[in-house]
């Protein structure tokens, strides 16, 4: 009797310690047990229900779907999805792939290489739910715009842009991540096509005078791989900020299907992003 009596005290004291908590529940199908510190319209503030003399940890309002507060209350941050869940409480965990926001398309008007300047597009995608892996795949279109300005074999002044388009598919891992702000490594190969102005060089005044000839634009391809470094910066829900930097080294170059001496690889954006 003694020893049914302790196991009913003990179920109800978890119950209360169960009821206790706030519960946040995530697109991403996890739910967190916390305390709640302050609530703002782009974030949530809280502290882990089981470390609650612990750091404070932050969430976006646009990844949750409710909350559930000790005393029963509800603050409903998604109402569709809400819904959903309520008719069908298995709905996120069958079919989470539809409410996680996975996807990243980022825009950067800031875009380098060796080529040159330009601009690219980038599509990103998270590979698990923690968003640690992600798929990457960057197009870049750049044009060589500091030393382009040439003389032909008639002696008039032309500009040859020799423009590089750049296909990357890799991968990046989440280093980092603080405040929503994260930091990412990862490894992509490089695929680039376009053109180079052929040039010969003359010089006059005893030799103290080199003026470079443009005489014909030979096919330029690249194959190679590249190093990367990101840092992606929070500006408000779904919207980022992205400067990353690579480094690399071609294994493959050819000038006109001729194999020419393998050479340095580089970029460097300034992106702006958006999730979905």
């Amino acid at each position: 009797m003694k020893k049914a009596q302790y196991v009913l005290f003990i179920l109800m004291l978890a119950s209360i310690v169960s009821f206790a908590q706030d519960k946040i529940y995530l697109h991403n199908t996890d739910v967190i047990s916390a305390k709640i510190k302050s609530l703002t319209p782009e974030q949530i503030t809280y502290k882990r229900w089981d470390n609650q003399d612990g750091p404070e940890y932050t969430v976006f309002t646009a990844d949750v779907i409710k909350i559930v507060y000790a005393n029963g209350s509800q603050d409903i941050m998604d109402m569709r999805l809400a819904r959903r869940m309520k008719e069908n409480p298995g709905f996120l965990k069958k079919d989470s792939a539809m409410v996680r926001c996975k996807n990243y398309a980022y825009l950067s008007p800031l875009q380098f290489s060796e080529n040159g300047f330009g601009l690219s597009l980038s599509y990103e995608r998270n590979l698990d739910k923690s968003g640690i892996f992600r798929f990457y795949l960057p197009v870049i279109t750049t044009f060589n715009v500091a030393n382009n300005v040439y003389t032909d074999l008639k002696g008039n002044t032309v500009v040859r842009e020799d423009p590089m388009f750049y296909v990357m598919p890799g991968f990046k891992v989440r280093v980092f991540e603080q405040y929503n702000n994260s930091v990412f490594l990862g490894t992509s190969m490089v695929f680039a096509e376009g053109n180079k102005t052929q040039t010969i060089d003359s010089t006059s005044n005893g030799g103290y005078q080199t003026t470079k000839y443009a005489v014909g634009t030979q096919n330029k391809f690249l194959f190679g791989m590249i190093g990367h470094a990101s840092a992606e910066v929070y500006l408000k829900p779904k919207i980022y900020f992205m400067a990353e930097i690579g480094l690399g080294w071609t294994y493959i170059y050819s000038l006109n299907n001729v194999p020419q001496n393998n050479s340095g690889l580089f970029e460097l954006g300034f992106k702006i992003g958006y999730r979905y």
